[in-house]
């Protein structure tokens, strides 16, 4: 089956003044953009423009290929597109411009009710601190919070029909651990919580205190707005 890298080898030779830009050339760019080209692409506010050839210079000097396929993110291999675009008339000196980093997670609904992952992570994060000060443990709080913040930073709506998304309990640890690493950083204790939270679904057992209250917390947080979100439990208890 043909694919964007094939169309790149069979039209690379082609310039856009002989066959003009098509659906699958907007394909190649919208997947380009899932790069990380954040500090080497100027954002919005910046005038200037970086050809194709020095964005992929800079790129690959600033991760190596084994970064890159370590990500569980299914747009992993965008950022190789770079070396066939670059060496084809096709899409050769193009300029690229207002790159934007930005996901606005209040947009992707959370699996738990009605419940958003962004007003879900802030409760779990919430209760992972109270938790620990109530019950007097010793914690390294920022980590706590940060991990807890970020345990669910898979960055997609698991709702839709895709073929992973029925997977998605299992995957989307190591998906939310490789975009927080992407974007903020993370220590090793706060990898763990992230790739952990879902234990005992998966194989990754949680190994600190952090990862421990986590785990148990992120499972009361759900069962709890899943319960005060759902009209007809609502119900239920009520009667009862």
């Amino acid at each position: 089956m043909a694919n964007i890298e094939d169309y790149l080898t069979w039209r690379g030779d082609v310039p856009f003044d002989i066959d003009p830009f098509n659906e699958i050339d907007n394909l190649v760019l919208c997947e380009l953009v899932y790069s990380a080209f954040d500090g080497i692409v100027p954002g919005p506010s910046v005038k200037d423009k970086i050809s194709i050839e020095e964005v992929c210079s800079l790129f690959f000097a600033k991760y190596t290929e084994e970064e890159l396929m370590a990500r569980t993110a299914l747009t992993k291999l965008a950022p190789f597109l770079m070396r066939k675009m670059i060496h084809s008339k096709r899409f050769g000196g193009i300029k690229l411009s207002g790159f934007v980093n930005e996901v606005d997670a209040k947009e992707i609904e959370a699996e738990d009710g009605n419940v958003s992952i962004y007003e879900h992570s802030i409760n779990v994060a919430n209760t992972c601190l109270a938790v620990a000060n109530k019950l007097n443990i010793n914690v390294e709080k920022e980590s706590l919070v940060k991990g807890a913040l970020l345990h669910d930073y898979f960055l997609y709506d698991w709702h839709e029909k895709e073929a992973y998304h029925r997977f998605h309990g299992i995957v989307h640890p190591k998906i939310a651990r490789d975009n927080a690493i992407r974007d903020f950083g993370l220590n090793k204790k706060e990898e763990n919580m992230i790739l952990s939270h879902m234990f005992p679904l998966g194989y990754i057992v949680p190994k600190y205190k952090e990862s421990i209250i986590l785990c148990t917390v992120d499972k009361y947080c759900a069962l709890t707005e899943v319960v005060t979100s759902n009209k007809i439990i609502k119900k239920v208890m009520a009667w009862v």
